[in-house]
């Protein structure tokens, strides 16, 4: 897209401050606020900046608060990061998390929900603010180790998935009323994106 700036291949060494950084739509303090109020206070800021994008229940005196943007401006401002930081709670998959793999950013992650199956080896877990300071450590220590392990699924791949699913639960018998409409639409919305894919907009 327009003004979208890609990540590099291979970031040279860096030079000055390590960057963090955060986002989030909601402003619900489930989504780590405590942790992000704690790293407010006890991150070294001569060694660390950290910038935090959306909505926020607190005011930060050193980590730098930006409003919600445009998505194209959130992802330009992760490309301009080293590690990602996602506080939140029980959070299933957060987009979030997903965009910042996507920028080349290796994440701390808190050890809960679905993130830590989500960064495998391209990032570290915490539970309480004492790993949250070791972990970002250890990433900020190796960040090309971490980079180099981020694996992230591009849009065909989930769409892939997601066809192999349906597929099968359409392949499946005949279902009774009231689902026998459900079962015919989908059958045809497979036998659409089959076409789709085949012949394009021909």
């Amino acid at each position: 897209p327009l003004g979208l700036r890609l990540p590099p291949a291979h970031r040279p060494p860096h030079e000055g401050k390590i960057r963090l950084i955060a986002t989030s739509w909601s402003a619900n303090m489930q989504k780590g606020f405590d942790f992000y109020r704690e790293l407010d206070d006890k991150l070294d800021f001569d060694r660390y900046e950290m910038a935090f994008i959306g909505r926020s229940p607190l005011q930060f005196k050193n980590i730098l608060t930006l409003d919600p943007a445009p998505s194209i401006d959130v992802a330009n401002q992760l490309r301009e990061a080293d590690i990602f930081i996602t506080a939140s709670h029980n959070d299933p998959c957060s987009n979030s998390l997903v965009e910042a793999l996507h920028c080349g950013l290796p994440a701390v992650v808190r050890d809960s929900g679905g993130h830590p199956e989500i960064i495998g080896k391209a990032g570290e877990t915490f539970s309480n603010t004492e790993e949250l300071m070791q972990s970002i450590e250890q990433v900020a220590a190796n960040l090309d180790h971490y980079r180099a392990h981020i694996q992230v699924l591009s849009m065909d791949e989930i769409a892939n998935q997601y066809f192999a699913i349906f597929e099968r639960i359409a392949s499946k018998k005949r279902p009774n009323k009231p689902l026998a409409m459900d079962y015919w639409r989908l059958r045809w919305a497979m036998r659409r994106y089959k076409w789709r894919k085949k012949w394009g907009n021909r």
